[in-house]
């Protein structure tokens, strides 16, 4: 365990608290430490974690939110006889010293009434409209009070009958799994309503099942299904056909369906894909079940009833100043996080409605530890993200800490016992069928890591188990990485080098800058001039420092007097169905491209004109595509074509002019730039490029500069967050996260 500095003392109680309130016998004398949290972790920290009273304000510090959960935590080891105050110090200082944060709900439930700590779970549905324990409405009422605790769910809809198989009980038809889905969805959209944090869900389909072709597109129109990810099930056999190029049967119990043998993802990104065979080959416990689903951000394929226990290592806090790995520091945190990990399998309260929910913990008592930061650790380390050298660090950086994971689980083993369904697992003593791992690549770099031995491993689990059946898992770290100081979440690299964060205040809107330190100091230890640095920071912070989307994507042309390319659709198009009073749309058309800066990032819009020189239709293009923002940017150049392209005594230009006359002017939440450069919102940028083309009043396109206030609100290459508005909302490790305010859906 961690030694815990003795420097001056506050007397808390039990609850983390000073208010007299709680087991005020437990109470320790905690270190007085700074905990070095940034100036947007605090306002992060302090809106989401700290708990608050009827009037809505914080009634703990931030110290007492950490001890509230170290000692919660650590109440756990009265069960084994073990030194509950010396647990709950040693995770006081793994915490405080931002080496190890577990998930968002151990920190929002940890001694609180609920005490609900896991993130999510996997519950199974039967065939059955309730008659059994996973019956269709039972797994849908169960799913809802794990909801209510701020838990997610994953869901395996395989087992449902084929939409119109008959029902011999009523001489119907079924609903079929895409049907029920859609009951799930609109009663977990209800749900959210009342809550503060809406439930994330997944929901799986078998590739052999026959309405999979339904599945695929049921959230082809985005407001279709929006409370859940989806992911086909892909098996061993669904892969030999694609090889092979052979037909595919759907196949349900013994009833088959015509052969399908196509398979694509379609133009909102979904459905994901699952190995379910590949997963099934390192279940821990096949005796106990078949995987079936994961979690909802997909990290972790569980059983039915059990849930996501994770946490995560800050590898940011693992460097030396000289841009060494500090192994015997990240081997104590791994060793103190995994006896954490495993407390909370104990300490956590479930949902007693659903007593399956411990049931399955304690089977298997599964946790999940991770990693964050590994892009800062790399960057202090003078290694590229991304490079040859950077994937053996990586995994020399994950064996490690899985290896000591593993030797800690042996050692809980003996305190302990190993998990209760270890007989028959893959772990069993009696008959292990676990091997070591090895790495995908022979290992040509010497980072000074200390030697593992896993010969020891397998020996000391045919002797005393493990305690664990699963102990590593990289998970998304969205609000905790914040939190923890770390420019990159999880195992990615850095998304923005600079950007702003919104917090809402008091129905005041709190502006947040940041800025890469990591990346000014490579500028300065580049010998770059401050002059040029500025200019470079500039120049990064405007453009931003990759490109979405694949090289077709990428504008090439702005301003052109070329032939102007029609954009083309990844999805299938409806066929056109053209008003009689609608003119129809040449083969060729030509047009112009204009680029302008835009509150939500920069906005291409393209004017083809007809044969007599009128402009005929505007194609616009803000943001990624799949996004809101695009949409919303794609509805409005519909809408301008369509006013077009009707048949009227009013001519093209006048009509666009008109168009102009109502976009400009336009007011959003986040106005840019100055005086007669003023850009309002995205309206109003569609306005002033359709004057530019117009060439009202010898109007050009402003080439706007930020606001002071704003220069670092730049990089708006994300979707609208529901929570702050901003442009930010980005998709990492399979997580939607808001990099301005730190919302995030998982």
């Amino acid at each position: 365990m961690l030694n815990v500095k003795k420097t001056t003392k506050t007397k808390l109680n039990g609850n983390g608290s000073n208010n007299g309130h709680g087991a005020a016998d437990s109470a320790p004398d905690l270190p007085a430490k700074n905990i070095q949290l940034t100036d947007n972790a605090r306002v992060v920290l302090e809106k989401r974690y700290l708990r608050r009273g009827d009037d809505g304000k914080p009634v703990e510090s931030i110290k007492e939110m950490f001890w509230r959960v170290a000692y919660n935590v650590a109440l756990a080891e009265n069960e084994w006889g073990g030194d509950v105050q010396s647990a709950a110090e040693s995770f006081f200082d793994l915490l405080t010293d931002l080496n190890f944060f577990p998930n968002s709900p151990t920190f929002t439930g940890a001694g609180t009434p609920l005490g609900q700590l896991a993130a999510c779970f996997v519950l199974k549905i039967e065939d059955d409209m309730g008659r059994s324990e996973a019956g269709i409405f039972q797994t849908l009422r169960d799913a809802a009070l794990i909801q209510q605790t701020g838990g997610g769910n994953g869901f395996s809809f395989s087992r449902l009958r084929p939409k119109k198989t008959l029902v011999r009980s009523s001489a119907g038809e079924a609903t079929g799994p895409v049907g029920f889905l859609r009951v799930y969805d609109n009663a977990f959209a209800e749900i959210a309503q009342g809550g503060t944090r809406r439930g994330a869900n997944m929901a799986v389909l078998r590739v052999d099942h026959p309405d999979i072709e339904d599945f695929i597109t049921c959230k082809t129109n985005e407001n279709a299904i929006t409370n859940f990810n989806i992911s086909v099930g892909i098996t061993d056999a669904f892969m030999r056909a694609v090889e092979a190029d052979a037909d595919w049967e759907l196949r349900f119990m013994d009833v088959l369906s015509p052969a399908w043998k196509k398979f694509q993802a379609h133009h909102n990104g979904e459905p994901g894909i699952l190995f379910l065979d590949a997963a099934n080959r390192s279940n821990p416990v096949p005796h106990l079940y078949p995987l079936e689903a994961t979690n909802p951000c997909g990290e972790q394929y569980l059983g039915p009833y059990e849930n996501c226990c994770l946490g995560s290592i800050n590898l940011a806090r693992h460097v030396t100043p000289d841009g060494k790995v500090d192994w015997e520091k990240l081997r104590q945190s791994t060793v103190t996080s995994t006896r954490f990990l495993d407390d909370v399998v104990t300490a956590n309260k479930y949902v007693p409605a659903v007593p399956q929910l411990q049931k399955a913990a304690y089977a298997a008592r599964r946790i999940g530890l991770g990693i964050m930061g590994l892009g800062d650790m790399m960057y202090r380390a003078g290694i590229r993200y991304g490079s040859d050298e950077a994937q053996e660090f990586s995994a020399q950086i994950m064996e490690f800490v899985r290896y000591h994971c593993m030797l800690t689980g042996v050692e809980l083993a003996k305190e302990r016992g190993s998990f209760l369904a270890i007989e028959d697992s893959m772990y069993d003593p009696k008959n292990l069928k676990w091997t070591p791992p090895q790495p995908l690549q022979p290992y040509t770099h010497n980072y000074q890591r200390p030697a593992l031995n896993w010969n020891h491993i397998t020996e000391s689990i045919k002797k005393h188990g493990i305690r664990n059946a699963c102990q590593t898992t990289v998970a998304p770290t969205g609000t905790i990485a914040t939190v923890a100081g770390c420019e990159s979440y999880g195992c990615e690299p850095v998304f923005a080098l600079a950007y702003i964060r919104h917090v809402n205040d008091k129905g005041q809107d709190l502006k947040l800058t940041y800025a890469s330190p990591m990346f000014e100091q490579a500028l300065i230890k580049a010998g770059i001039s401050e002059e040029k640095r500025k200019e470079i920071v500039e120049q990064v912070m405007h453009d931003g420092t990759c490109q979405n989307g694949s090289r077709e994507k990428v504008v090439l042309e702005t301003h052109a007097t070329a032939k102007a390319k029609e954009p083309k659709s990844e999805s299938p198009q409806p066929i056109p169905m053209f008003h009689e009073s609608k003119k129809p749309r040449p083969k060729m058309l030509r047009g112009e491209t204009f680029q302008i800066e835009s509150p939500m990032g920069k906005s291409y819009v393209t004017i083809n004109r007809n044969g007599g020189e009128e402009p005929f239709e505007v194609f616009i293009n803000t943001g990624k595509a799949g996004s809101e923002i695009f949409a919303v940017s794609e509805a409005i150049g519909r809408l301008i074509s369509y006013a077009l392209r009707l048949a009227s005594p009013v001519s093209p230009r006048e009509r666009l002019a008109e168009i102009v006359r109502q976009l400009n002017g336009i007011g959003g939440g986040r106005p840019m730039g100055f005086g007669p450069n003023r850009v309002l919102s995205l309206p109003d940028a569609v306005g002033r490029a359709l004057s530019a083309y117009l060439n009202i009043e010898d109007q050009t396109i402003a080439q706007v500069e930020p606001q002071p206030e704003s220069k670092q609100m730049v990089m708006k290459i994300g979707d609208l967050c529901p929570s702050c508005g901003e442009a930010a909302m980005v998709n990492e490790e399979g997580c939607r996260k808001c990099y301005a305010c730190g919302h995030s859906e998982c």
